[in-house]
């Protein structure tokens, strides 16, 4: 993006992620390409930080082979950044209709410059609500998923055990 004036010189791009197999890799390639003094490596940073980077990037690039959720798209679009990720399962499920999805080709580093330059001619979108991750949400599912836990436990137990149980008050622990 650099190279073809896509974005302005001075231009940072922030790596947010803990060291990894492929890091050496990663540096070498930035280092051959003359990108060291463009590139900055951010790892254990506050969640208000991570939550800055989104709300104040020009577009988040989420090139991933396999994601089992996908939460860094989720949490970019929640701060209203454009996204531009693979298009794989995890990312559609969460984010379809969200994001710019780049499909997985020959032609990876290239699909991802031209969507990046493409997302970036677009408005900023508005932040995202993600209502089936809300708290409240997430702690109703959690509460019904324990309730058919223990009726699934106590009806073999009450089955065993006779009605008798039941008009007695036994606890069932």
């Amino acid at each position: 993006l650099l190279y073809r004036n896509v974005v302005p010189p001075l231009t940072r791009f922030v790596l947010v992620g803990i060291q990894g197999p492929e890091s050496t890799a990663i540096r070498a390639w930035i280092s051959t390409l003359g990108l060291v003094d463009h590139v900055d490596f951010c790892a254990g940073i506050s969640d208000a930080e991570l939550h800055s980077l989104y709300a104040n990037c020009e577009c988040v690039l989420a090139p991933s082979l396999t994601e089992g959720f996908g939460l860094p798209v989720v949490e970019a679009l929640q701060r209203g950044a454009r996204v531009v990720c693979s298009d794989i399962p995890a990312f559609r499920e969460m984010a379809d209709g969200l994001c710019t999805f780049v499909p997985l080709s020959g032609h990876g580093k290239e699909d991802f410059i031209n969507a990046a330059a493409a997302a970036l001619q677009l408005p900023r979108p508005a932040p995202s609500i993600f209502p089936e991750l809300s708290g409240e949400t997430i702690a109703a599912k959690w509460v019904n998923l324990y309730q058919q836990v223990i009726v699934a436990n106590a009806t073999p137990y009450l089955a065993t055990r006779g009605a008798d149980v039941v008009e007695k008050g036994t606890n069932l622990s």
